[in-house]
């Protein structure tokens, strides 16, 4: 007999089918309750990213995730810097939003130069 059919088996149930006076063994497998939906996790993409820092830190201005963190409601980055793996910090992943100290990406400074002066104001 099939070990999955023994009625010793927590999650299966055997029931006696009769079809023209011939017996069936029918085994209902019970599946368990659905897990809990996970929540979305936030900053899917964080890990690897890439970013520069409009201000140098530490010396420097182009950095990397190479690490994240959850505590919590907060989320947080291990910035290490492309040219120095010795430069590496924690940063609250919101802090990475602010385009003013972060830019996506490795931009030199000219990239980032034009980025402002493409900037219009109309009175």
């Amino acid at each position: 007999m099939c070990p999955v059919a023994s009625s010793r088996h927590p999650f299966h149930e055997r029931n006696l089918l009769s079809t023209n006076n011939h017996y069936l063994l029918a085994t209902t497998l019970y599946s368990l309750p659905p897990n809990p939906v996970a929540k979305k996790q936030k900053y899917p993409h964080l890990l690897g990213s890439k970013w520069t820092a409009t201000q140098k830190m530490w010396g420097w201005r182009h950095f990397q995730v190479v690490n994240r963190k959850n505590d919590g409601k907060w989320v947080f980055a291990e910035m290490v810097s492309s040219c120095d793996p010795q430069v590496r910090f924690w940063i609250n992943a919101e802090a990475i939003k602010d385009t003013s100290q972060w830019k996506p990406g490795w931009q030199s400074l000219e990239e980032m130069a034009l980025e402002t002066d493409d900037l219009v104001l109309i009175e």
